[in-house]
């Protein structure tokens, strides 16, 4: 497939209708339409050279279809993504104990259970942020760690199910 080109402007249709559990649980994500199925082969397509991308799993690129009600718009804040990935590199940002600690200590961030499709759940309080306490970077550290092993969790949830 090519790379999406910026002049193809593509409506993209979601579903709006109630879903029942068992669909719910079947797809991980509710149910899609034709259309949406198709915006995202294109929406993968957009980016073949992403390793990020690669990595995500058809679940998670609905989620920036349904973001957004054009294609246009899921590709570029698919591409925003992508950026913000490549300059920040949460995948490989590790915390200091001590730091840590007190962002935990604060209330700032924390793991809340599952949601009902078993989805690990990240609680964030920006105003537990004191800055006597831990610095800006610590916290921003923190909340993005914290978020990024639970995006790591839900893949490793849906890769478990998917291969039983």
């Amino acid at each position: 497939m090519q790379a999406y080109q910026e002049d193809q402007a593509v409506e993209v249709t979601t579903t709006t209708s109630t879903t029942t559990p068992r669909e719910v649980e079947k797809t991980g994500y509710a149910v899609t339409t034709p259309q949406e199925e198709e915006a995202v082969v294109t929406l993968r397509a957009a980016f073949p050279d992403s390793e990020f991308v690669k990595n995500l799993n058809d679940t998670m690129l609905l989620r920036y279809v349904r973001a957004r009600s054009t294609l246009d718009e899921s590709i570029a804040i698919l591409k925003t993504t992508i950026e913000w990935r490549a300059e920040n590199k949460p995948e490989e940002m590790r915390l200091q104990k001590a730091s840590f600690e007190s962002v935990l200590k604060s209330g700032l961030v924390y793991w809340h259970k599952h949601d009902k499709q078993g989805r690990p759940c990240v609680v964030v309080f920006p105003r537990q942020h004191f800055p006597g306490k831990t610095t800006l970077e610590c916290t921003y550290q923190a909340c993005v760690y914290f978020l990024e092993s639970a995006r790591n969790k839900e893949d490793l949830r849906n890769t478990c199910s998917s291969t039983t």
